[in-house]
């Protein structure tokens, strides 16, 4: 799907009335990156968050480990698809610093 096509399907949602007499597009026609779960956004919206606080940490010189599992934490749910495989790769990098500073 090309970007006229995809503005098209986006403005024919927001406003119907101006598709020309066209109806608008059911749900199973929106392309794919704008469905996603109320509980994908809000796992992402949490890890995202944690991640952020890992970098800050970073910065203020409290291991460079906990930089990247910061990062790695704000990037991942780009690239993981369901629900649970984004929980648990999250709670990974959420832990990773924590076990590595207790036991390491």
């Amino acid at each position: 799907m090309d970007y006229d096509q995809l503005v098209k399907q986006l403005s024919a949602i927001t406003n119907p009335t101006s598709n020309a007499g066209n109806p608008a597009p059911s749900v199973s026609q929106i392309p794919a990156l704008f469905k996603i779960s109320f509980m994908s956004l809000a796992i992402s919206f949490v890890y995202g968050a944690i991640g952020l606080y890992y970098l800050k940490a970073a910065k203020n010189g409290e291991g460079w480990i906990k930089g990247i599992c910061g990062l790695a934490l704000c990037v991942y749910p780009f690239f993981v698809s369901t629900t649970w495989a984004m929980f648990f790769v999250g709670l990974g990098f959420t832990l990773f610093p924590e076990v590595l500073e207790r036991w390491g």
